[in-house]
């Protein structure tokens, strides 16, 4: 009986270390072998999407410190915009001056246009227009200039033309039309003076 039973424990020992055995050296024939090989591949898979995972989320986190980057950028140029003086109203506007009721033939004329802004001139924006009867506003010879005249003899071949401004004080600012402006082909008729005040 004693021998019976030890033939008994030994081969139960010899089939579950021959099963053992089949499990890790996976012989030809051994029925686990393609379960084997699919659990082999599905870790595979699953180690190939983890990486391909964290690949996305550092390309994520790049995205979004470009994001951030970016909407810093977007920031500082909005508030630079919003710094600048705006020119959409003038703080004066004198409207459009007849130069024409003044002005004297062959004679500089002189208009002082009151704008009683106050503040520190130096802190002023000019714009001077002009225009003559019946056209569009115009620039030419801002500043004023001398022009040839061939058909004109002696020293009125060159005539001084335009308009210019001077003297601007935190009351009033003067604008000058030159001695034969009024005979230029782009007169200034009319002038309008506007400034703007920027802190």
């Amino acid at each position: 009986m004693k021998t019976l039973k030890k033939v008994l424990m030994s081969l139960s020992v010899f089939i579950a270390v021959v099963f053992v055995l089949s499990l890790f050296v996976q012989p030809a024939g051994n029925p686990f072998k393609e379960i084997w090989e699919k659990l082999d591949d599905h870790d595979t898979r699953i180690t190939d999407l983890e990486e391909a995972v964290l690949t996305l989320q550092t390309q994520l986190a790049d995205a979004n410190d470009d994001i951030t980057d970016l909407q810093g950028r977007m920031d500082d140029v909005e508030y630079e915009l919003s710094i600048l003086p705006s020119f959409s109203s003038p703080d004066y506007d004198s409207g459009w001056f007849d130069f024409d009721e003044i002005t004297i033939p062959d004679a500089t004329v002189t208009h002082r246009f009151d704008h009683l802004l106050g503040g520190d001139p130096n802190n002023y924006v000019v714009d001077i227009q002009a225009k003559s009867i019946g056209g569009n506003p115009h620039n030419v010879n801002y500043g004023s200039d001398w022009v040839y005249d061939p058909w004109v003899s002696g020293d009125l071949k060159f005539k001084h033309v335009g308009v210019y401004w001077s003297d601007l004080t935190n009351e009033h600012i003067l604008v000058t039309r030159t001695l034969m402006d009024y005979t230029d082909d782009m007169p200034a008729d009319y002038v309008r003076v506007r400034i703007w005040v920027y802190e």
